[in-house]
């Protein structure tokens, strides 16, 4: 490995999604020093109130919010392909966009558009410090395609 050695953390709510910002949070403020936190938006929604925690802290916190319009992870699952039950219980569409979120709790954000621009958005957090919410923006076709795609290349990969 060419690069830093890096402190992972993970956090598993009751339901599996909530408290994921509280606790970022604490490993910011227990390590004393600067986290990131990758999350989905589901996830975020759920602990949207712990982001008032991120402004109080010394360290910054960095968050990184891939926005999906909700819920990709359940098309993954088999109940899926049963839309008379999946719509209805298991689909969680939102039309959320947290640059106000962001605002309103006063951290800073930028919506990011590509790779070039996470890496810029990224490295400006870091120097500037504080809290930052850079939000990916996706669709739930755009993962289930890239999904398919990483699970085809560890089949072949598995085969040889």
């Amino acid at each position: 490995c060419d690069g830093p050695t890096l402190r992972v953390g993970a956090n598993r709510g009751a339901s599996g999604i909530d408290g994921v910002v509280a606790s970022a949070a604490g490993f910011a403020n227990g390590l004393r020093q600067p986290v990131t936190l990758l999350i989905g938006d589901l996830a975020l929604i759920h602990d949207l109130g712990s982001l008032a925690l991120l402004g109080a802290l010394d360290q910054p916190v960095i968050v990184v919010a891939l926005n999906n319009g909700g819920g990709s992870i359940f098309t993954q699952l088999p109940i899926a392909q049963h839309d008379d039950v999946f719509s209805p219980f298991f689909d969680t569409p939102h039309s959320i966009h947290f640059e106000g979120t962001a605002r309103d709790f006063g951290i800073a954000y930028h919506a990011i558009e590509d790779r070039d621009g996470l890496a810029q958005h990224y490295r400006e957090a870091v120097e500037r410090g504080g809290a930052t919410l850079l939000e990916v923006r996706s669709s739930l076709e755009a993962n289930r395609g890239h999904h398919r795609r990483i699970e085809a290349a560890v089949e072949d990969a598995v085969r040889g």
